[in-house]
């Protein structure tokens, strides 16, 4: 008889899991198996012995972790991020894994080895919600480790997660070492507006340093930075400093803080390049510049077979990946006022910071928002940009009627007006005319906007879904993959990736669409027509039990769904409506 009693205690639970583990299992799934055996025996294993942890359970692709305190549970994790990097540099079985990691402290129960308890599921959220390569955190880690650990945190705020009755107060970890982990008195008010800027937030971006051995690299250095001045000016939202004003400080001794107060710039880009051999590393920062805390860093490996073109892919790379994270970092910071306290600019960042949520509670309150930036100023590019786009996620959330469309397009084309240099414009007034079925015009325009912005990677997504409607899948997949690669960290990258399984589906390629739609899922997990896509991917594939079981998941979060879902879709050919209809009739849909 079992006499086994389950247990109550205290303590920390890490949970982890690889990045896109389906998709790579999907592509190489030898490779795949070979990288998860060498990373669990290599480095899981040796850091929980260093670090006195208790592997709870492993399925596949993720691990659940349980340490006596938190200390040792969040060096172990950055350990293991650590170890990760440099292993891969050895190994190139592991080139291109990566694992987020979620942690939580508190009480749960214990039985027969397996945990159980609100802090376990918890942490299993804050692993979900965390970005690859990154870990994500609770209040109560953040409150128990206070300073024992060379890191710092980057107050994310409460977040809705799934099955949690109460918000889930959420921290970042930041992994800089170097940073003092106390905050310093602020050097510029930030309260007060920035002369001649409307009190939009400045960007400064300072002179790459040239780290190698070789003097006459010192062009491509300075080349690096000016591509990305000049890049960043076309996104249009946040004023640039010019070169003549940043290049001053070049090998300046002066702090971030104080380079920031002189140049009246709210952040600041820092980085290097190195030169060894045939292959050339950059590096890249983003600070606060009053704060001096950096809330975001990259690092950019090439082969040098043309130094010009590596530059450009380079800076186009970089360009597309801060333009989200300024984006964050505006909404955050706009997050910590009362609304009455808000002027224009900050009225737009709440209420995109609302709009990005994508439910109709905050839709409501990032319509009103939006309005009254609009009504203060009515020649504000940034509201009508910003409504227009509200418009797009309201038609395409509630499979409105296409007033909402021509509404979307009428903005567009009065910010185009207004800024006829501004990318955004053009883009939005393209994605309109694509909904209401000209794609070929909706292309023109969208292709004018990456002329004016070649990072803007929501342009090449709809230039792919543009391609779709009108039934060449195959056209697709190449501007869908370029906004991939150009903005890994955009809040709606789940569309792109549901676009790019949408077009491998109607390609007949069942196994790939489904990995795309789980991807997809992985960063929008209710998103309606990635649940479409798996589940005919699954049934065409005749693995009708697994078709079944997705469906079931599907129907459980939108028991009211109704196939005029899919007929809503402004398909040319609405062969392709029956085609996605069928395939959920496969797996059992009535």
């Amino acid at each position: 008889m079992d006499q086994h009693t389950p247990q109550r205690r205290t303590g920390t639970i890490v949970c982890m899991d690889m990045v896109g583990y389906s998709a790579l299992m999907a592509s190489d799934e030898a490779r795949t198996v070979a990288a998860l055996h060498k990373f669990h025996n290599q480095i899981i294993e040796r850091g929980l012995v260093h670090r006195n942890g208790r592997l709870s359970g492993r399925a596949g692709d993720s691990w659940l972790i349980e340490f006596p305190l938190a200390e040792p549970a969040l060096r172990f994790s950055l350990e293991t991020l650590n170890e990760l990097k440099d292993l891969q540099h050895k190994d190139p079985t592991l080139a291109g894994m990566q694992v987020r990691i979620g942690i939580n402290c508190g009480d749960y129960v214990e039985d027969d080895g397996i945990l159980h308890g609100n802090s376990v599921n918890v942490a299993a959220r804050l692993q979900a919600i965390a970005r690859p390569g990154g870990i994500s955190v609770s209040a109560e880690l953040r409150d128990t480790v206070g300073e024992k650990v060379p890191c710092q945190f980057l107050e994310i705020g409460p977040r809705s997660v799934k099955n949690i009755p109460n918000p889930v107060y959420v921290y970042r970890v930041l992994t800089d070492s170097s940073r003092e982990p106390e905050a310093r008195e602020s050097l510029i008010d930030l309260a007060q507006p920035v002369p001649g800027l409307a009190n939009r937030p400045a960007i400064a971006v300072l002179p790459f340093r040239n780290i190698g051995s070789d003097p006459e690299q010192e062009y491509f250095s300075d080349g690096l930075t000016e591509d990305i001045i000049n890049g960043l000016a076309r996104f249009r939202w946040f004023p640039v400093i010019a070169r003549s004003s940043t290049f001053q400080f070049k090998d300046s001794p002066l702090d971030v803080r104080e380079i920031g107060r002189r140049l009246g710039a709210r952040y600041v880009v820092e980085g290097s390049v190195r030169r060894v051999g045939n292959r050339l590393r950059a590096t890249a920062h983003l600070s606060i510049a009053d704060q001096g805390v950096a809330i975001w860093h990259e690092r950019y490996d090439r082969e040098l077979t043309d130094l010009f073109v590596v530059q450009d892919q380079i800076a186009q790379s970089l360009i597309a990946t801060l333009e989200p994270e300024l984006s964050r970092a505006e909404d955050q910071r706009s997050r910590s006022r009362s609304f009455e306290q808000l002027g224009d600019w900050e009225l737009v960042r709440r209420g995109m910071w609302h709009q990005n949520r994508l439910t109709r509670e905050d839709a409501a309150i990032a319509r009103n928002l939006f309005d009254q930036a609009l009504a203060r100023n009515p020649d504000s590019v940034e509201a009508m940009v910003q409504l227009s786009w509200w418009h797009f996620w309201d038609v395409w959330a509630q499979r409105g009627p296409m007033e909402g469309w021509v509404e979307m397009e009428r903005l567009a084309r009065l910010a185009m007006a207004q800024d006829p240099k501004d990318a955004r414009g053009h883009c939005l007034a393209g994605i309109a005319e694509v909904m209401q079925g000209d794609s070929e015009r909706g292309r023109e325009l969208l292709n004018q906007a990456i002329t004016l912005n070649p990072s803007l990677g929501r342009a090449y997504a709809h230039i792919g879904t543009s391609y779709i409607l009108v039934g060449e899948p195959e056209m697709a997949l190449e501007p869908i993959d370029t906004a991939l690669r150009l903005s890994p960290n955009d809040e709606h990258i789940f569309h792109a990736l549901g676009e790019k399984a949408v077009a491998l589906y109607m390609m007949a390629d069942f196994e790939q669409s489904i990995a795309a739609a789980e991807a997809s899922l992985q960063h929008r997990s209710g998103y309606s027509y990635a649940h479409i896509i798996k589940i005919g991917g699954l049934a065409r594939l005749g693995r009708a039990e697994e078709a079944k079981e997705a469906l079931g998941v599907f129907l459980t979060r939108r028991p009211q769904f109704q196939v005029n879902e899919i007929e809503w879709l402004p398909f040319t050919d609405r062969h392709w409506i029956k085609y996605f209809i069928e395939g959920l009739r496969l797996a059992g849909l009535k």
